[in-house]
């Protein structure tokens, strides 16, 4: 299973039993009963969300557009074949560096420009550069003066915590 994608799972005891897999804007319509226990797992096996079911006839449990972009503080990427090559981590508020491996140094500095969908948008003004993210499609998009947006690394993994969730019955 790619990041940006939730699996979801009915609880019975300790057993999880998986239900299916959701990326970002796909629903998932699941028939069950009250007192059912859900959960929602990342790509990682992360909780996202735990929802127990209750007597109302239609519940709607929303994720947003995506369930863990908002408070991702670091990105590995690496090559096709899943080799690490390095990380951009968060550094401050909206500040982000990119480091290489194997010795973890700064290489680029990085401001926020945006969280969007799932894609976290940030920019080097020493390039010009803008970097995407994108976290649902496991890629970071790279692109500079000539405006032409090219895949730059493949994204192996994420860490942060999970955005808050609302239910409405």
């Amino acid at each position: 299973m790619a990041a940006g994608f939730l699996e979801y799972f009915w609880v019975d005891g300790e057993k999880e039993t998986s239900y299916g897999v959701a990326e970002a804007g796909e629903s998932l319509l699941l028939e069950t009963y009250a007192a059912h226990i859900w959960r929602a797992r990342d790509s990682q096996g992360s909780l996202i969300l735990e929802y127990t079911v209750t007597n109302d006839a239609l519940q709607t449990v929303s994720l947003g557009s995506w369930g863990v972009v908002k408070n991702i503080t670091s990105v590995t990427y690496g090559d096709e074949a899943g080799t690490a090559l390095g990380m951009f981590v968060q550094t401050g508020p909206t500040a982000w560096v990119e480091k290489s491996l194997p010795d973890m140094q700064d290489q680029f500095f990085f401001e926020e420009v945006v969280r969007y969908g799932s894609s976290i948008y940030v920019f080097d003004e020493s390039g010009p550069v803008y970097i995407q993210l994108d976290l649902q499609s496991n890629v970071i998009n790279y692109e500079d003066n000539s405006q032409v947006i090219e895949p730059l690394y493949f994204i192996l993994e994420y860490e942060g915590q999970p955005n808050a969730f609302e239910v409405t019955p």
